[in-house]
């Protein structure tokens, strides 16, 4: 999954240290940081200010060459071109604004997700992501709740006619979706049963796909016992007509962006805030390997040629090129060989700055505000704890943003927000 970086360059733009990986090793991009206006050397003395003196065919044409965080901004302070730019945003071809699957399984209610449900109403290409082949089938609420196993009673195509309902509910301008998947499979494999029967079952007016992560043993060298492993994560489409499914191109290239989350407020909202700084956190270490797997590329290769060998102890690889490194690193490992790994000199400053702000990211957003909340939790018979048990209840239950469609005490926010709360 090498798309999460710039690996070969010419590298024009400073290592991402906001960089977001997910636990499939792909990058995502917070919906903030997408639509950030990044300051380059040129912008300070690029201005147009007779803009609105053109003709309107002609500005709307200039339209059509801005970037995302440009048309955003234009259209929240231009109504002459509001229009224009809106339709452009949300119609960017390789975006695509990423949920999770189980969660529109369980219908889509708001108290199951820390995402902004009014700005889903303009997505137009949304990624449905499961962890697993048998996600669909998961009823995750009730094994949240009792801690067994559970599965859904319904049959798959009562499951997935429920995904689209809420689906269409939810995005009512949706015009693709890609479900995706976690589990690796052989290039050779298409959907697996469940999830080729959502993708069968897709309304009219909208166009699905299902994205596998297909992997591919590659032969090694002679000399070494490790095994390469190639993963890339491709489309494919069902074609009705023949009734058979088509595999789209090698590789699926896109940007996931991640939707921005809802207003946090009262303790319900304190613990799903604390849920969602932890997944933001985790996706910022993830990107920690990948950003390292870059530097080493542009220390070597950035306005220089310097040829390296392998860091792994007995590989004899020798890199000549950009990317070969960054390719050869993810296909065996070879870059976990240190602990902790060890950035190049040119770029150790910035690790240490980016080690630094994650610690205090951790400190603050996730471990501070969980000892926060337990802090009010109180002990056990406690006035605080009654005190604190009745609040979270109540605004389960009245207010609209963590909403779940059943008893405030039989939810997984509940069980899930009481298991939090037992210190080890």
């Amino acid at each position: 999954m090498l798309g999460a970086i710039n690996h070969t360059g010419p590298w024009t733009q400073p290592l991402n240290q906001d960089l977001h990986v997910t636990l499939d090793r792909e990058a995502c991009v917070p919906f903030s940081h997408y639509v950030s206006l990044k300051r380059t050397p040129m912008s300070s003395r690029l201005k147009f200010p007779r803009f609105q003196e053109l003709p309107a065919e002609l500005r709307l044409h200039i339209l059509a060459y801005c970037d995302a965080p440009t048309l955003f901004q234009l259209l929240h302070v231009s109504s002459a071109v509001r229009a224009e730019a809106k339709r452009l945003f949300w119609s960017q071809p390789d975006v695509w604004y990423c949920v999770e699957g189980t969660w529109l399984v369980a219908g889509g209610w708001p108290g199951l997700t820390t995402t902004d449900l009014p700005f889903l109403a303009s997505v137009e290409q949304v990624e449905v992501h499961f962890n697993h082949e048998m996600a669909i089938r998961d009823d995750w609420e009730t094994r949240t709740c009792t801690g067994a196993p559970s599965v859904r009673t319904q049959s798959i195509e009562e499951l997935a006619q429920g995904f689209w309902q809420t689906l269409q509910r939810l995005f009512p301008r949706a015009a693709c979706v890609t479900v995706s998947e976690s589990k690796a499979r052989m290039a050779v494999d298409a959907p697996p049963d469940d999830l080729a029967a959502v993708v069968r079952m897709c309304p009219a007016g909208i166009r699905a796909s299902a994205a596998l992560v297909e992997e591919e043993e590659l032969e090694g060298e002679a000399d070494s016992p490790h095994v390469r492993l190639r993963r890339e994560r491709c489309l494919w489409r069902w074609d009705g007509e023949v009734g058979g499914w088509e595999r789209v191109g090698r590789r699926w290239v896109r940007r996931s962006v991640l939707p921005p989350p809802k207003p946090f407020c009262g303790p319900v909202g304190a613990f799903f805030r604390n849920n969602h700084q932890c997944t933001r956190y985790c996706m910022r270490s993830r990107a920690v390997r990948y950003l390292l797997l870059e530097a080493r590329e542009r220390h070597h290769f950035d306005g220089r040629y310097e040829p390296f060998a392998c860091l792994h102890p007995g590989c004899r690889a020798r890199f000549t090129r950009p990317g070969a490194w960054t390719v050869h690193a993810v296909e065996t490992c070879h870059d976990q060989s240190e602990e902790p790994p060890t950035p190049p000199a040119t770029f150790r400053a910035a690790f240490v700055q980016l080690e630094e702000s994650l610690s205090r990211i951790r400190q603050r957003d996730v471990d501070g505000e969980l000892e926060s909340m337990r802090q009010a939790w109180g002990q056990e018979g406690s006035r605080e704890r009654t005190y604190a048990e009745r609040a979270f209840l109540r605004q389960l239950e009245q207010d609209p943003l963590y909403a779940h469609g059943g008893p405030a005490s039989e939810t997984s926010t509940w069980a899930s927000y009481q298991a939090l709360m037992r210190t080890e």
